[in-house]
């Protein structure tokens, strides 16, 4: 996931903020700093909706005593990518 976005971050056209190249490459520099504990802290928010949503699925499936092939035929049926994911990324 970090190389597609590294790819895509060096593909993006360089603005310019101010004419001084130095100031601008200084400007493009703090950006570049900011994104990344913002990126790094969206991950961890990801990872931890992903292991709660497999708690959550982990106890539903003891609480109702499925058998593996009957989680298996739910997860065929319903998926098993994140649903709370789904939801926030359609609000964009």
């Amino acid at each position: 996931m970090k190389a597609n976005i590294l790819k895509t971050i060096l593909n993006l056209p360089i603005p310019f903020y101010d004419k001084n190249l130095d100031k601008n490459l200084e400007i493009i520099t703090d950006l570049m700093r900011s994104f990344l504990p913002r990126y790094e802290k969206q991950n961890e928010i990801i990872d931890n909706i992903l292991k709660i949503e497999r708690q959550i699925n982990k106890e539903i499936y003891s609480l109702y005593e499925f058998t593996d092939k009957e989680r298996s035929a739910i997860e065929q049926q319903f998926g098993i990518k994140s649903k709370v994911l789904h939801l926030i990324s359609k609000k964009k």
